[in-house]
């Protein structure tokens, strides 16, 4: 029997995208075992129109939740052994969903799996071969990004440090050992930003891995102005034009989930990267972004909270320090 999938998609204000992501779940060659949840944040335009219409549940909140909030609300309503995270913003090809259950299905140890995300261009409606994500990968100083290079080789899947939440397989089984003290399987006091950073740390805690297939092939048309800019001065402007508070929980986001997740031991053996990194961005957020400085006492003000769920995560951990610094 072929398991059910249970896909989640959270909208706000989604209007534009949703006909195009809508039309490639439904032209999935597994779509007949999928149940479809939207959580809707209060979205403003035709949003609720539209997902009203389509076959699917629709969770509706009086407010915008967040990404994490959301997508545990979706998490709480699951039938499925695979639950399928979906950002608006995505478009996917016919067999992505089957090469991700295949994988799953094959690989017991997979808690978390996405495949080979290109970016699409919207605007012109053109799927392209440029790179969005194909994972996470962590540097010394423990900076987070995404690999948009392929990898040598033809290895048809490997494992990363972590995937992108835009679009992900997670094993169901392995979400339920990862909820936290609050019951949460995403950390809802993160909000949005770095949540799946976060729970990359805590599938890698938990004994699982995320890995990569090469053949499912996704299309993500990232809503950040300039996500694809590469110049500094492109970059600076590109976080100008986010709002205050976005960059707020980016930074203290990121600060949090060290926190949380990371040995001891290593934050001290590669401290001289981390602080000459962390140095860096704050004279840069004092020169340029003094509102987001404000992100340090937030993430201070919440040491209490995420030294216990700290203390929960290391409690049950299944691995040593030299299984997370593979990694960098």
């Amino acid at each position: 029997m072929r398991p059910l999938v249970s896909v989640i998609i959270v909208t706000f204000n989604s209007e534009r995208y949703l006909p195009h992501l809508f039309k490639s779940i439904k032209n999935q060659t597994w779509y007949e075992k999928c149940e479809v949840i939207v959580i809707d944040n209060d979205s403003k335009d035709g949003t609720k129109k539209i997902v009203h219409n389509e076959h699917c549940s629709v969770i509706e909140n009086n407010d915008n939740a967040g990404f994490a909030k959301a997508n545990n609300q979706g998490i709480e309503r699951v039938m499925g052994d695979y639950i399928f995270c979906l950002n608006h913003d995505v478009i996917l090809e016919e067999d992505y969903i089957e090469n991700l259950v295949t994988f799953l299905e094959e690989h017991k140890k997979a808690g978390a799996v996405s495949g080979t995300v290109k970016k699409w261009d919207f605007a012109n409606r053109k799927k392209t071969e440029k790179i969005d994500t194909l994972g996470f990968k962590m540097y010394k100083n423990h900076k987070v990004v995404d690999i948009t290079e392929k990898p040598d080789g033809d290895l048809p899947s490997y494992d990363v440090f972590g995937v992108s939440a835009a679009v992900v397989m997670y094993r169901k089984s392995c979400l339920d050992t990862l909820r936290d003290i609050s019951g949460h399987y995403f950390d809802d006091d993160l909000v949005s930003y770095k949540e799946d950073v976060d729970i990359a740390y805590r599938i890698l805690h938990a004994g699982y891995t995320s890995s990569i297939v090469r053949d499912a092939v996704a299309y993500h048309d990232r809503w950040e102005t300039g996500s694809g800019q590469s110049s500094v001065k492109q970059k600076r402007e590109a976080r100008k034009s986010k709002p205050v508070f976005i960059n707020q929980l980016s930074y203290r986001n990121h600060l949090i989930v060290l926190f949380k997740n990371e040995f001891w031991s290593n934050l001290l053996i590669y401290s001289v990267f981390i602080l000459f990194f962390e140095l860096q961005k704050f004279v840069y957020f004092l020169l340029f972004e003094p509102k987001t400085v404000l992100g340090l006492g937030q993430f201070i003000k919440a040491i209490p909270l995420t030294r216990a769920k700290r203390r929960a995560i290391f409690n049950k951990t299944t691995i040593s320090k030299q299984d997370i610094r593979k990694w960098y």
